[in-house]
This record gives structure tokens, sequence and C-alpha cells, in this order.
């Protein structure tokens, strides 16, 4: 508390005697209490909620994978932008999805497939997934059409074996991995539910299985029970892969590599994939070869925009530039006030300076006549 006579005041006496008398539990818990997450106005308590982005999300994703099982054969693809702001939980929205219907027995056969533009961001997802519980693969590039996918160390249960599995092809990795896994009994028995790979890894991946089962019949959705019996193959096949795409944009201007990389993912997007990143436009603005090689194929094209947080605004005012905002009058009317004022102040301080030259004199003069005749009487 702060009174009128600020930090000198009685009330902030009080309180510095108050504080010092409390003991050193009920100090932490005001600290706290002031610097946590809950010294916000709104709700302070209460479970966890969503953004209205990732609902929005998590509820297109799911009736998209219920319009697959309901529907196989005629159910359209579905592209998803989500574009919202840096820092606002992209990368958490894709582990809800994993969470809230990958890990669901229903959806149990759909595999989260997020492509990552850098190998950095490739390792702190990983750490992401692996703190959340998530059984995980990743695979990586290393070298011209080799790649390697590793079983992390969080999802093995028979530690002590940890076979080879060499480099390669993306698909041919990924099934001796399922094979490693079913025979050393890795959490998932063989069936990542969620596959980290960089961008380039997510272009080869998606191209083997196109060419994989190109000319063949899709086959049907299995029950989450029969996954662990079908073919390894089966279990990698397009229309199960729900592909989170990380910054598709990131670098594509300044690197011709890259932007073919992007491209390619782009001319196989599987029946679910949503392109996240916070400076993608809506689907009108964006280039025709984002959706894909002509002809363009038909698709859900979704565009996600919330903004998750109530960000402060401003707005910019160009002070040399009065005439552009018609503030001329407003800046001649203050101008003149404030010229009024210094005169009146000046004014004042004159006169006071003449009544201060005044009482000198007189108190000189007084001197001057009461000197002598103390003189005289002396």
């Amino acid at each position: 508390a702060v009174g009128s006579r600020g930090t000198a005041s009685m009330e902030v006496d009080v309180a510095r005697a108050h504080w010092a008398a409390l003991p050193q539990e009920q100090r932490s818990l005001a600290f706290a209490l002031m610097h946590g997450s809950g010294n916000k106005p709104g709700r302070l308590a209460g479970p966890p909620v969503m953004h209205r982005h990732q609902e929005h999300l998590l509820d297109v994703v799911r009736a998209q994978l219920d319009d697959i099982l309901a529907r196989f054969e005629t159910a359209m693809p579905m592209h998803v932008i989500l574009s919202t702001p840096t820092g606002s939980g992209k990368t958490f929205s894709a582990l809800l999805l994993q969470q809230k219907l990958i890990a669901q027995a229903r959806y149990a056969p759909n595999i989260l497939v997020y492509s990552v533009p850098t190998k950095q961001v490739l390792k702190r997802v990983g750490a992401e997934a692996e703190a959340h519980g998530v059984v995980y693969w990743t695979v990586a590039t290393v070298g011209p059409g080799l790649f390697k996918v590793r079983r992390p160390y969080s999802i093995r249960t028979n530690r002590a074996k940890n076979p080879f599995a060499g480099t390669g092809k993306v698909v041919a990795q990924l099934l001796l991995a399922a094979n490693m896994g079913r025979e050393l009994k890795d959490r998932g028995m063989g069936k990542p539910d969620m596959l980290i790979c960089d961008v380039e890894a997510a272009a080869s991946l998606l191209e083997e299985l196109d060419d994989l089962w190109e000319g063949e019949e899709r086959p049907k959705p299995v029950a989450a029970a029969d996954i662990r019996f079908k073919p390894a193959q089966e279990m990698f096949h397009p229309s199960k892969l729900v592909l989170f795409l990380d910054e598709p944009n990131m670098g594509i201007h300044l690197d011709s590599h890259m932007l073919d990389i992007v491209r390619r993912v782009l001319a196989r997007l599987p029946m679910t994939a949503i392109l996240a990143s916070a400076t993608l436009p809506a689907w009108d603005l964006l280039p025709r070869w984002w959706k894909g090689p002509e002809p363009i194929r038909p698709a859900k094209r979704i565009v996600i925009t919330h903004l998750p947080f109530d960000l402060p605004h401003s707005r910019l005012f160009f002070l040399d530039a009065p005439k552009q905002w018609g503030l001329d009058d407003k800046f001649a009317a203050a101008a003149a006030a404030a010229a009024a004022k210094k005169k009146e102040r000046d004014a004042a301080a004159a006169r006071a300076r003449e009544w201060e030259l005044l009482f000198t004199s007189v108190a000189e003069l007084r001197q001057d006549l009461v000197s002598p005749a103390l003189l005289s009487l002396s």
C-alpha cells in the first residue's frame, strides 16, 4: 500500500512491519502468487483448456478421420493451413492430435508424421514427444537417398539388445524398425504412434509410398485390435498418415533445393495434412503449386487463423506529417495554449523578482537608518 506521501507514508511503514512479521512459508507463497501464471485476469482455477485454434484443429481432423472410416472409397482429402502467431503452440497442437485422437482405439491405425524444417527442431520435437510419453520414431536424412530410422531409448523394453538398423530407403528402414520393435517387444509392438522426420525424409517417404501403392486397390481400414497382425506395409499406407508439415515455407525463397523438397511433399500429400506456419496466407493467396501438380486434385482446404491471445494493440502516429492526420488545428491550439501559459509564468516570475528587490531595498534602507542612531546612543 502506498499512501498520499508515497513510500514515506504510514501505510508503507505498516506494510513493511507486517511483511517482516510473516513466516518464510507465507512469503514464498505470496511471491508464487504474484509471479505465477495465475496472476492474471479471467479464470484463475479449473482444468487446463485448449486455445480456440487447437480445438478447431482437433474437430476438423476428427471429422476427417471419421469420414475416412465411414466411407473410405469416396472420402476427399483434407488439407489444413494452421496459421497462428509464433509461440501459439503449433508444436503442442501436433502432440494434442496424437494424445487426443491417435491414442484412442478408434484411430489407433493412424500414424502422425511430423515433418520438421531442420534437424535442430527434430531434436526439440523428439524431446517434447518423449516428455509426453509418446511412442515415436525419428527418420533423418544421412546422405543422398539414404535415411536412418531410430527407435528411441524411451520406447524400448529390452534395452540390452539394440541391433543396428543401418541406412537405406525410408520405407525399407521403417519395415526393418517395425520388425525389430515387434521382436524386441518395444512399446507399441513395432508400430509408432508418431514419426518425426526432416522434410527431405518426409518427401521421400511420401514418394516411396505413392510408388508402392500405385495401381493397387487401397486396403480398407482395419480395427485397432487387428493392426498388429496385418502386413507391415499396410501400416504405413498414405490413408493412415496424418501429416503435420511444420514451417513449409521456411527458406524456400532462398534455397532452390528446399523449394524442390517442399514441392515434392505437396505433390503427394496424404489424405489428412496440416501445414503449420505463422506466415502462411489463405489457400487462395498462395501460388497454385501449393495445391499440388496439375491437374489439381479436389480436396477440402481449410484455413485456421484463430488468435490464441488477446495481444495489446498500438497505433503509430507520424508527428511530422500533421496534415495527413488532420491535426493542424489541434497542434496550433495546443501551441497557443502552451505559449500563453509560458507568458503567464514569465510574468509571475518577473513580478516575484520585483517584489524581492523591493523587500531587499527596504531592508537595506532600514539598516542604514538604524545603525547611526545606535552609534549616537552608545
